[in-house]
């Protein structure tokens, strides 16, 4: 059986350095000889292609880019083998390049970091042993903020059904969307750029092969677009819920850190997505969708018909999708640190401290269906 070189390339944090920022990373090979039968077979299907389509080179100058955004769960399967992974160095590595056929790189679908040990260890232990604070918070980072305890409110008689509604409405979108076909729906977007082209910036589209679209269909996407642009346009809902979580926080480092997230996605919503080539803002982009398109509006008041047909004839039209979907995950992103953050507080102020809780329905209650049950 030809086996394939298994490599690891692993980011090491090492405490004995007087600065152990920036991690540097440890090359390691796997040691099939270590292996039983039933290992092998196991290690195989870990590191064997999962579903989908691969794309490889053309020729020798091409090189392929796949953009992907999608939910990717942790594979943890690997750290059951890291005990057989030899660490490679330069000289021993390119004499065994020669000999092998193929190469397959260990993919966790997360950040995974060693100690000088050989021990996995937190980005957030990290943080700790750096800053030598016991309890960081890490700007962006939801798990550092929910390791602190719940804040009691500050500013109670500013607290209203209207303020516990707008946090509930947030809640409800953010579940609603992640709940969605849209979510569950890989997206790819991949192209080769050719005869020896950058692959260091994104490629016009004369300058590149498209190879492969996908992302959601009309309906999945309809079934979401609302809830983003409740998120993000005339309604506000998530600055509105963020402005409401600031003023009854009576946590600094809770408030500070969703004031950040909050001057983020302001600053992001009205910037160009990257890494695409195009001018246009994300809210910009999304507008031209649902006016320009009529995804959710039957007339276009500010020219967005004519602006989405140029930025077709620009990219393409599977380009211009991508774009488009990516701008939503962009929002997404940001959305789904603050639901874990400002979820835990609005909980515990409306159930144990006395605030009032939301009055409006939540949107599956709203649609929940009744049959009669017939007699036993």
């Amino acid at each position: 059986m030809n086996l394939p070189t298994v490599f690891w390339s692993v980011s090491c944090f090492d405490k004995r350095r007087a600065q152990p920022f920036p991690v540097y990373n440890r090359h390691f090979e796997l040691d099939w000889s270590l292996l039983n039968k039933q290992q092998v077979c196991e290690v195989l299907a870990i590191v064997s292609p999962k579903t989908g389509k691969g794309h490889s080179p053309s020729g020798l100058d091409s090189t392929v880019i796949a953009i992907q955004r999608s939910r990717n769960q942790p594979d943890n399967r690997m750290l059951a083998y890291r005990k057989y992974f030899t660490e490679r160095f330069e000289d021993a590595a390119e004499d065994n390049r020669l000999a092998c056929t193929s190469f397959v790189c260990v993919n966790l679908n997360r950040e995974y970091f060693e100690d000088e040990n050989g021990d996995e260890i937190s980005h957030y232990a990290m943080i700790q042993h750096v800053s030598g604070q016991s309890k960081p918070v890490i700007l962006g980072d939801p798990d550092s903020v929910l390791r602190l305890s719940q804040s009691t409110p500050a500013n109670v008689s500013e607290w209203s059904e209207q303020s516990a509604n707008t946090l509930a409405q947030f809640l409800d979108v953010v579940r609603r969307i992640c709940c969605s076909d849209w979510y569950r729906r890989p997206q790819a977007f991949t192209f080769e750029i050719q005869n020896g082209g950058d692959s260091s910036k994104f490629p016009d589209p004369a300058d590149s092969k498209l190879l492969e679209a996908v992302f959601p269909n009309a309906s999945e996407t309809l079934a979401v677009l609302a809830y983003f642009r409740q998120l993000h346009a005339a309604d506000k809902l998530l600055i509105r819920a963020c402005d409401v979580f600031v003023r009854t926080c009576g946590d600094e480092r809770k408030k500070f850190w969703v004031s950040e997230r909050m001057e983020s996605f302001t600053e992001m919503i009205d910037s160009p997505p990257i890494p695409f080539n195009t001018t246009e803002t994300r809210r910009e982009i999304i507008r031209m969708f649902m006016y320009g398109a009529g995804l959710l509006h039957a007339n276009s008041s500010h020219g967005d018909d004519k602006k989405l047909i140029e930025l077709i004839r620009s990219q393409g039209k599977h380009r211009a999708v991508a774009v488009f979907n990516n701008c939503l995950w962009d929002i997404l992103s940001i959305a789904i640190t603050l639901y874990h953050v400002l979820k835990r507080d609005f909980d515990y102020w409306t159930g144990n401290c006395g605030l009032a809780g939301p009055t409006r329905l939540d949107i599956p209650t709203l649609f929940d269906g009744f049959t009669t049950q017939a007699d036993h």
